[in-house]
């Protein structure tokens, strides 16, 4: 792998107008090249399987930060098939790592991509939404293909796709895919 740590920052705005902790030190006083004292904090819950099985990703936001990594991961070990479904709100202005997810679909490395931009349309269309239009799909991946389900992003986000998998899968199937490793998440 890389060998270096990269972050993907949004800066934070509080309702009270002021900036998040860490995104507001490192947007708005920080500058490119200071060294930055931090500590790294793991998340056993969000390791990739042992298996090198299909994988659904699910985020929004700075949430592509984390499941870009699992996508790496598998692009190094030559690992296939995985399905990214990614939220931002616009297309012109939030595609990050776009040309990383274009190569990740012509090496094989993503089997799908389903970017939705919320701000792209009339009605706003997110995450969770593609995963309802896409049920039989998800049905299919995790049912009969044993795919991982990984969910990375903000607590709304999250929330929101957790009530759709439970209205596809239902409650008591996601509950056991949790328990047995295969529904894993990572919100904040």
């Amino acid at each position: 792998m890389s060998g270096r740590m990269e972050l993907l920052v949004r800066k934070t705005v509080l309702a009270d107008g002021q900036l998040g902790l860490g995104s507001g030190w490192l947007t708005q006083h920080a500058e490119l090249g200071d060294p930055v004292h931090l500590r790294i904090r793991s998340n056993p819950q969000f390791h990739p399987p042992q298996a090198s099985g299909p994988m659904i990703l699910v985020g929004a936001g700075t949430g592509l930060a984390g499941l870009r990594a699992h996508l790496l991961h598998r692009q190094h070990h030559g690992v296939r098939g995985a399905w990214l479904l990614f939220g931002e709100r616009s297309s012109r202005t939030d595609r990050f790592h776009g040309q990383e997810m274009d190569g990740w679909m012509r090496d094989g490395t993503l089997a799908r991509c389903d970017l939705v931009f919320s701000r792209d349309s009339a009605q706003r269309l997110y995450v969770q939404h593609r995963i309802e239009e896409a049920a039989h799909r998800v049905i299919k991946w995790v049912m009969e293909d044993g795919a991982t389900i990984f969910v990375c992003g903000g607590l709304k986000m999250g929330a929101a796709v957790h009530a759709a998998l439970q209205k596809i899968l239902g409650e008591r199937r996601l509950d056991e895919l949790a328990a047995a490793g295969g529904y894993r998440r990572d919100v904040y």
